[in-house]
């Protein structure tokens, strides 16, 4: 085919499954979700599956409500079993994910001298997503090690009323739970 586009099918599922995957895993870090890693593969596998029967099958089946609908599956079939409430964040934590890492290739691109149209079709080098979702899977690690400080933080944090000769005042101090402690002679 001269002059054309040239997508070798095994390479677009599998780059497609890693990104999934990366994606899943970053929601789920976020999302508080516990992942089982077979699940995982699978549901990054029926991304990509979708992603790739782009070239086979109608149009009107990759509107948004196909992508919303298999984006739920997705992340239903990666961290089941979950209650509703849970599964919207989980949802909505991959979309952000999602959005993130296409804003950051389109970046990259940019920086590169590619045009944004040419980033926007898929018609990049290969590191453009392998980075972003690099930065994306770090950026998430960082984001999730400072909730966990803020939020033990906060948990750890009690008034205390401190009285003396008539007087008192009231501070916010941490609370020691001793959990370290060991006993040396046992």
């Amino acid at each position: 085919m001269a002059g054309g586009v040239v997508v070798y099918g095994d390479l677009y599922f599998l780059v497609n499954a890693f990104a999934d995957a990366v994606l899943l895993f970053v929601a789920a870090r976020l999302a508080q979700v516990e992942l089982r890693r077979w699940r995982t593969w699978c549901a990054a596998a029926l991304g990509a599956a979708y992603a790739l029967s782009a070239f086979y099958l109608p149009a009107p089946l990759f509107g948004v409500v196909g992508k919303v609908l298999v984006s739920i599956a997705m992340c239903a079939l990666a961290a089941a079993p979950l209650r509703a409430a849970a599964l919207v964040r989980f949802v909505l934590y991959f979309y952000l994910s999602s959005v993130v890492a296409a804003g950051l290739t389109m970046g990259l691109g940019s920086l590169a001298g590619l045009s944004t149209a040419v980033t926007s079709l898929g018609f990049m080098p290969w590191w453009l997503p392998v980075v972003a979702l690099a930065a994306i899977f770090w950026g998430s690690q960082h984001v999730w090690r400072q909730l966990r400080e803020l939020r033990s933080s906060r948990s750890l944090s009690v008034p205390v009323e401190i009285s003396c000769a008539g007087r008192s005042v009231t501070v916010i101090a941490l609370l020691d739970t001793g959990n370290r402690l060991r006993d040396p002679l046992t």
